[in-house]
């Protein structure tokens, strides 16, 4: 447990050392849930995307994610439209307001650029308005956006009682 202790501290100091000692721990122990959950933060960390993505499959395999494992699960899956032209998909709505899926691609857009309240705000009115539709996804979207944010960020609970009032 102290050596956890130490390595969880490392990763937010010295990620290589962290990422060093978190291997030793899987060499000796390779099924060791909590030091393959503590490789996905370091991998996070220093933006090694892809490998964090094959160890998040590597993880749902066991039919479960922690809470850390699915915020960055999200955050991840959210980058995937960080070189989408925001610019140009907001001009391309206000031609066509009625493209609900061109208005869930600029919420994607504005997820993947950090731009969460505008996100959630186009997400709220897909919700409304395209229940059945896009709205699924625009709700899904809003939850990844809750799980980067947590539980205690007040963009969170502001948004999550109005997704709660919009579906009831």
């Amino acid at each position: 447990k102290e050596e956890t202790f130490r390595i969880r501290q490392q990763i937010v100091t010295d990620p290589q050392s962290a990422e060093a000692s978190i291997r030793d721990l899987l060499a000796k122990d390779p099924q060791t849930d909590e030091a393959k959950v503590m490789l996905l933060q370091v991998l996070h960390q220093q933006e090694r995307f892809e490998e964090c993505r094959e160890l998040l499959q590597e993880l749902e395999g066991r039919g479960f994610l922690e809470p850390e494992c699915q915020r960055i699960q999200s955050e991840i899956s959210m980058l995937d439209k960080e070189s989408v032209d925001v610019d140009d998909l907001r001009y391309r709505v206000a031609k066509d307001p009625k493209d609900y899926a061109l208005q869930l691609e600029l919420a994607q857009a504005l997820a993947a650029g950090r731009q969460y309240t505008d996100s959630l705000d186009v997400c709220l009115q897909l919700v409304s308005m395209d229940r059945r539709g896009t709205g699924e996804p625009a709700r899904l979207l809003m939850l990844d956006i809750f799980r980067v944010e947590g539980d205690d960020s007040e963009v969170t609970q502001e948004y999550r009682r109005k997704l709660s009032m919009a579906l009831y």
